[in-house]
């Protein structure tokens, strides 16, 4: 069976779809699925994804764990 990150979880805790990210930080749509499904992505997309959820380093990193 297929591990869900962290990540996903929470986007769908607080309602916000990988479209909406993706439109809302210029992303493309593929990067923030394989982001959300993987948990893999540059340093960059991650620190984009984690200034526009608000979230510190701290909070953010445990979404991947």
């Amino acid at each position: 069976m297929k591990e869900i990150i962290p990540i996903k979880i929470y986007l769908m805790e607080n309602e916000i779809s990988q479209l909406k990210l993706a439109e809302e930080t210029g992303l493309h749509k593929n990067t923030i699925n394989k982001l959300v499904n993987t948990g893999a992505g540059s340093k960059s997309v991650k620190e984009l994804i984690r200034l526009y959820l608000g979230l510190n380093k701290e909070e953010f990193s445990h979404l991947f764990n």
